[in-house]
């Protein structure tokens, strides 16, 4: 966490603007634990329903575009910026 609040400082104050992809560390939050959290600190009483990623596939659902915040694992390297 301390990562991304030294990298937004990092870009506020160079007056840096776009749009940025941040993640954690492999295994540091799974999207269960990230959803938990946002019930949680929302006072939400929402459900999650979960469903396999070949079940999404047959309903044509699109990582990112319909799904935000989940990309089935394909074995992708993240980029790393300095």
């Amino acid at each position: 966490m301390r990562d991304l609040a030294e990298f937004i400082i990092h870009c506020a104050e160079r007056g840096t603007c776009g749009t940025f992809n941040a993640n954690s560390p492999p295994r540091e939050m799974t999207i269960g634990e990230m959803l938990d959290t946002c019930r949680r600190v929302s006072c939400s009483d929402a459900r999650f329903t979960w469903v396999s990623a070949p079940w999404l596939a047959e309903q044509e659902v699109e990582a990112w575009a319909d799904m935000p915040v989940w990309v089935p694992w394909r074995g992708m390297t993240p980029a790393i910026l300095s």
